[in-house]
């Protein structure tokens, strides 16, 4: 994998996949619709939630602008703004994990 072209891609795909894994399991084991919702008591949770939206924040942020966009309530550069920050967090997400498995 030396081209910078598959290095992008795959990063932008696996952050987009690691995403919305995370933020599907953290919805079955929660029984809640999104981490947006769930209450935080200590200042230990407000950490691990804060850790959890690192990790599900481009599936949070896509659903939200592809929800959006079907309604109608926000502006389209809103909406395609969402999606390009979905999309630059998703590579950022994946970025890492390719940096941490190609040690």
């Amino acid at each position: 994998m030396n081209s910078p072209i598959i290095w992008f891609a795959f990063a932008l795909a696996i952050g987009f996949v690691i995403s919305a894994v995370a933020n599907n399991t953290f919805g079955i084991v929660t029984k809640s619709a999104s981490p947006l919702t769930v209450t935080v008591r200590s200042d230990i949770e407000r950490l691990m939630m804060v850790g959890v939206l690192l990790v599900c924040g481009p599936h949070i942020l896509f659903r939200a602008a592809n929800r959006s966009r079907e309604m109608g309530d926000w502006p389209a550069v809103y909406v395609w703004a969402s999606y390009g920050l979905g999309a630059i967090w998703a590579f950022v997400v994946g970025f890492a994990v390719l940096a941490v498995f190609t040690l």
